[in-house]
């Protein structure tokens, strides 16, 4: 089976979104029922954010080759080489950086300085507190907008960089969730990516598998990334709802539906005490359907529907050894020694139960079935 399907089955699921964040792509998956009903690509992954992050060091190392200038010492150009390391960059975008929440993303678009206040990084990352027994203490950690010193040793020599803490979310900004009009279909932001995906899907497939979103692969372990991804769904959804038309036109011609549907409604009102007034049948109750009511109670078993929601996932090795555990009986089935003796022909099914009535013949045992009974089905067909 496919990665989002044990995605799904280690979630626990049968209709999701899976947003799998690779290094080459970003690849969300619709699953319904356990079936893959639609693929949506972006290039945005781990491979470009990579690459922001290493610009960012290299920015950084520039600024400590200049101001060890300017301090008066005699050292050559060559001696701050700038190029940084893959693995130096990987591991300072796993240790280091993160994702900013919506609130400070429209800041900082708005012309803010990228530099947050203590206020502002404490309402992002709220102060954690760790408790140990009485003995050990409590471990408090607050997090500020103090340069963060981060020491590169694959420069020539090894130097140290401050950068501001804030300035560690700027690569996932300009990676993940670039806002350019002019964008293809192959470089569409995160966030966009998953809303056109669940827009072109059917309204029934849509609302169980906008309820059911998981966010999966390497880059989705950054702080605060998966609450970015549902938020800015959810802000598009509020927007611009499902409609794939945008536009001033577009706009006013719903508008125009609007209002003659509201005028329509107006004039077909229920008739006054002392009056009869003939009302339209598109305008009557809705009479009381059993069958429509006993599809909203299956309904309303799988979950909840028409929500932006995220859910957890184990992984899809743990989905596949969910799988594998559960030792679905087989419709084939051939054992070793038959298999070497008679090859495919040593392979036998369980007949179905006839319908017909057989002919039993009583022999000095007792009564037997009749030989029509006896199935003679091999896979000798395919050898």
């Amino acid at each position: 089976m496919s990665t989002p399907t044990l995605s799904a089955i280690a979630a626990g699921v049968r209709n999701t979104l899976v947003v799998d964040i690779g290094w080459h792509e970003t690849v969300a998956t619709a699953v319904y029922e356990y079936r893959e009903v639609q693929h949506t690509r972006s290039i945005k992954g781990a491979k470009a954010l990579l690459q922001e992050t290493g610009k960012l060091l290299v920015r950084h190392i520039r600024k400590a080759r200049e101001w060890h200038e300017a301090d008066g010492t005699e050292d050559s150009a060559d001696d701050f080489a700038e190029d940084v390391s893959l693995e130096e960059c990987e591991e300072v975008l796993t240790r280091l950086v993160w994702c900013r929440s919506r609130r400070e993303a429209l800041k900082a678009r708005g012309g803010d300085k990228l530099s947050a206040t203590s206020t502002e990084l404490s309402h992002q990352f709220r102060s954690m507190h760790i408790a140990e027994d009485d003995t050990a203490g409590s471990v408090s950690l607050s997090l500020s907008n103090q340069p963060m010193s981060i020491t590169l040793n694959s420069t020539r020599p090894p130097t140290v960089i401050q950068v501001p803490f804030f300035s560690l979310s700027s690569p996932t900004e300009i990676a993940l969730f670039p806002h350019a009009d002019d964008a293809d279909d192959n470089e569409l932001p995160i966030d966009l990516l998953v809303y056109q995906a669940l827009r072109s899907l059917p309204v029934d497939v849509r609302g169980l598998c906008m309820s059911r979103i998981i966010i999966c692969g390497g880059i989705s372990r950054l702080p605060g990334i998966k609450w970015r991804i549902i938020e800015e769904v959810k802000a598009l959804v509020d927007a611009y709802g499902w409609e794939k038309v945008r536009g001033r036109a577009a706009d006013a011609f719903r508008q125009r539906l609007r209002e003659r549907s509201q005028n329509s409604q107006a004039k077909h009102q229920a008739p006054t005490s002392g009056s009869f007034t003939k009302v339209s049948a598109a305008f009557e109750a809705q009479q009381r359907d059993p069958v429509e009511e006993s599809l909203h109670r299956h309904n309303a078993k799988q979950g909840p529907r028409g929500l932006i929601r995220g859910i957890e996932t184990l992984g899809p090795w743990t989905g596949a050894s969910l799988l594998a555990g559960m030792k679905a009986k087989s419709v084939v089935q051939i054992e070793k020694e038959k298999f070497l003796q008679n090859g495919l022909a040593g392979a036998s099914k369980e007949g179905e139960v006839p319908v017909a009535p057989q002919r039993m013949s009583v022999g000095p045992s007792g009564p037997r079935q009749g030989l029509a009974s006896q199935s003679n089905w091999t896979l000798a067909g395919w050898a």
